[in-house]
């Protein structure tokens, strides 16, 4: 409050006012009109002063002690003088410390239960003294906060407020990749069931599609010649298989000095090295098979291969993961491949291992038309599944094509122009392998849309212009032309210089553009309902959903590049990230169950700058709360709920983990409280850390 003259008609009058906020603005406003200056005057000439004294002055002191307690707590923080802070400009800030591990440690403990469940695998199966639990959550955690390798992760594990791998080593994180790959299906089992019990599902409709990432070597597994020993006994029965097709004694038969002599002539005839079969601890000597053997067991005893890189990463080994989630977007299972292993070859081992683990029934699953051939449509119908699978328009026969490009015959969506969306569908669809003619029966969608027009159109302008170049510089166009190259023609069939435009081509690429198609099945057993031929002809950008789980792992949990190499150690890692992507999902579906939804991209940023900076106080040790605010360029600032009012993210995912936000600045004992924790010191901080502050 402040003294304040103002005049009023023809007299002054005196008041006692105060100051507020209103958008943004200062306003005052009169608290009491103390009267007329000149009558306060004549009574008492220094009325002024002693108004001011009694009404301003307390004001005025109470900044002054303000000021004398900073002063007081700045001396205290800094009770160095200048010349030790010259000699030790080791400690002179304080740490920042991120906390963002804490809601991950709240889904894990109350939704996922899996400190409990890691617990029970490790008294039962594993004689490590360190806690798995702990390890594996603070992995987890960190491929959510801060993406990189397993040795990064051990480098930071003191940056973090009550730190899980605080007490853990190195060799412990690798030692919890082994048991991790040890014991995946077990984890992936008990998982689903608890994400089955959360989000009620279905599966009445799986997404199915695989991506593949590199290493950061040069060499491949084979051309170091490491053997994946996870496979082994796989190798072993498949040599198995072979040498019974030639009517001979398996390999455990074999290793009698007598059995291999009477077969000695015979096996080297058939290309083996009989002399050489075995190594002296027993085990298979692959070198020693025959070169038809090999070729067919390759992908499977060397993991890390050259392949077909989706990301054209041709120079570095690979390996493949077939990925299946469910229609909200949570994985349900994963398959690990050899790098050279084709995606087409993949499924059937994939889709057979799921029905066997989980003995889903009435399932439709939706794939992409990379994983689209007659073969891979009849495995799935003979698994008792049905399909929506993506069809190359440009491979349609050309009785489809004149259909597909009539307008007549189609059907709008509701609420959707007819100009924009249009389907149409083709019931008795024969879909043909024109090298052995086996065929499948279902039905044929076609769809066009003016957004995919666009697109389309888009980048056939960039292939134009692309095709145009390489005329004008008389380029070397390969074999294999696709893409840009299809617009080039070339001097000679089997390729050489590009010499002029293939206009034909051209026009047969721009009429299809903007048109897209799926085969669709029921699945076999279903007797109920079958999906409604507008529910299908939108059913497949769905698959977006798989799309979007690829791109969180390579690029919100880096999936990609790899550093590790042993078998066990890729497959750890690979759980590592697939944990990482679960919790993405889930604090995805509880922030919009909690009507705050973030975006991935949102949360991994929030969780990143969850911080919090420890400092003493008269040998009192407190936490600052700190934040990086966003968007203060925007009208909304930071965060916005529905209401109006500024949140930050981190706060939105506390609240929906159960968690409570924290205090700008907090003790000890109030960090338990808010986070749900029962922490000493010792474990919020490293010791090293604590004797810095």
């Amino acid at each position: 409050m402040y003294i304040a003259t103002q005049n009023n008609g023809k007299y002054r009058y005196v008041y006692l006012k105060s100051t507020y906020r209103e958008n943004g603005k200062v306003k005052s406003k009169i608290i009491k009109n103390l009267g007329r200056y000149d009558e306060l005057e004549k009574k008492d000439p220094d009325f002024l002063q002693k108004l001011k004294d009694k009404y301003e002055a307390p004001k005025v002191q109470a900044t002054l002690d303000k000021e004398n307690e900073l002063n007081k707590l700045i001396a205290s923080l800094n009770d160095d003088t200048t010349e030790n802070l010259q000699n030790d400009l080791s400690s002179n800030a304080a740490p920042s410390l991120c906390y963002g591990i804490e809601p991950i440690r709240a889904l894990w403990k109350n939704d996922l239960d899996l400190l409990r469940f890691f617990d029970y695998l490790q008294k039962q199966y594993s004689k490590c003294e360190f806690s798995i639990s702990d390890a594996v959550l603070y992995l987890t955690g960190y491929k959510l906060v801060n993406p990189s390798s397993i040795y990064s992760a051990f480098e930071m594990k003191h940056s973090f407020f009550a730190s899980p791998a605080s007490g853990l080593e190195l060799h412990d994180f690798y030692r919890t990749l082994d048991f991790l790959s040890s014991y995946k299906e077990q984890i992936i089992k008990y998982l689903n069931k608890r994400i089955d019990k959360i989000t009620n599902r279905t599966y009445s409709m799986v997404f199915y599609d695989v991506t593949n990432v590199y290493f950061e070597t040069s060499l491949s597994d084979e051309e170091k010649d490491y053997l994946d020993k996870y496979m082994y006994p796989e190798v072993v029965s498949d040599v198995d298989a072979y040498l019974s097709a030639k009517q001979y004694p398996n390999l455990e038969s074999l290793k009698d000095k007598n059995i291999l002599k009477k077969y000695h002539d015979l096996l080297l005839l058939n290309g083996f090295s009989p002399d050489t079969l075995f190594r002296e601890d027993g085990k298979l000597r692959i070198e020693s098979l025959p070169e038809e053997l090999y070729q067919e067991i390759r992908s499977i005893i060397y993991l890390r291969m050259r392949g077909l890189s989706k990301e054209h990463r041709y120079d570095l080994p690979l390996i493949s993961i077939a990925l299946i989630i469910d229609d909200k977007g949570f994985p349900v299972d994963y398959e690990i491949y050899s790098g050279n292993t084709s995606e087409f070859v993949s499924m059937k081992p994939s889709i057979e291992k799921i029905k066997a683990k989980y003995n889903v029934k009435n399932t439709v699953v939706v794939a992409d038309r990379g994983l689209n051939s007659t073969e891979n449509l009849k495995m799935l119908l003979d698994n008792g599944y049905g399909f929506i699978v993506a069809q190359k328009v440009s491979n349609l026969p050309a009785d489809i094509k004149e259909l597909m490009l009539d307008n007549e015959g189609y059907f709008a969506l509701k609420d959707i122009p007819f100009e924009k969306y249009r389907y149409r569908v083709i019931d008795n669809y024969k879909k043909i392998n024109l090298k052995n003619k086996n065929s499948v029966d279902c039905k044929l969608i076609i769809s066009y849309s003016n957004e995919r027009y666009e697109r389309d159109i888009r980048q056939l302008e960039s292939d134009r212009l692309k095709a145009i170049e390489a005329i004008n510089k008389s380029t070397n166009i390969t074999r294999n032309r696709r893409a840009w190259g299809s617009l080039v023609e070339v001097k000679d069939s089997d390729g050489g210089k590009a010499v002029a435009f293939n206009l034909e081509q051209y026009e047969k690429r721009k009429a299809l553009c903007g048109y897209s198609a799926i085969v669709y099945h029921k699945a076999p057993s279903d007797d109920m309902s079958d999906i409604s031929n507008e529910d299908i002809s939108q059913s497949y950008h769905h698959l977006v959903k798989i799309e979007e789980c690829f791109r969180i792992l390579k690029n919100n949990i880096c999936l990609r590049p790899m550093y590790v190499y042993s078998g066990p150690h890729v497959r750890g890692y690979v759980m590592i990230c697939y944990l990482a992507l679960i919790c993405y999902r889930l604090l995805e579906y509880k922030l919009s169950q909690a009507n705050t939804p973030l975006s991935i991209k949102a949360i991994s940023t929030a969780l990143y700058n969850a911080r919090i900076s420890p400092f003493k106080i008269n040998d009192k040790l407190m936490f600052l709360h700190t934040a990086v605010y966003e968007d203060l360029n925007s009208a909304k600032g930071n965060s916005t709920d529905e209401e109006g009012g500024n949140i930050l993210n981190i706060n939105k995912i506390m609240l929906a983990t159960g968690l409570t936000p924290l205090y700008k600045l907090n003790t000890t004992t109030n960090l338990n409280s808010l986070l749900k924790r029962k922490c000493q010191l010792k474990d919020m901080l490293s010791e090293d850390l604590i004797n810095k502050l």
